[in-house]
């Protein structure tokens, strides 16, 4: 059995990456643009929800202001994670 160098295996694993990574892009959206609930029913990955104390929480931590201490000369800046997400 013919040894391969590093560089055959780098590549060979490389494109069976790229293989899988376009095979899960082809079936990860339906053709008809919205869910398909088939898909959904039998797929691992599913959305979650938030129940409303969470999103009380989250709505708390991305109100609240963050300082980000500059250096030197530069001031401390307060800014909201709100600001950054939207």
């Amino acid at each position: 059995m013919p040894s391969e160098s590093g560089a055959e295996r780098l590549e060979g694993a490389a494109a069976q990456v790229g293989t899988a990574a376009a095979s899960a892009v082809a079936t990860a959206a339906p053709a008809g643009g919205g869910p398909d609930p088939e898909a959904s029913s039998n797929s691992p990955r599913h959305l979650s929800r938030l129940a409303w104390p969470q999103v009380k929480r989250l709505d708390a931590l991305l109100s609240e202001p963050i300082p980000i201490h500059g250096r030197g000369n530069f001031p401390t800046l307060s800014v909201q994670p709100r600001q950054i997400v939207q």
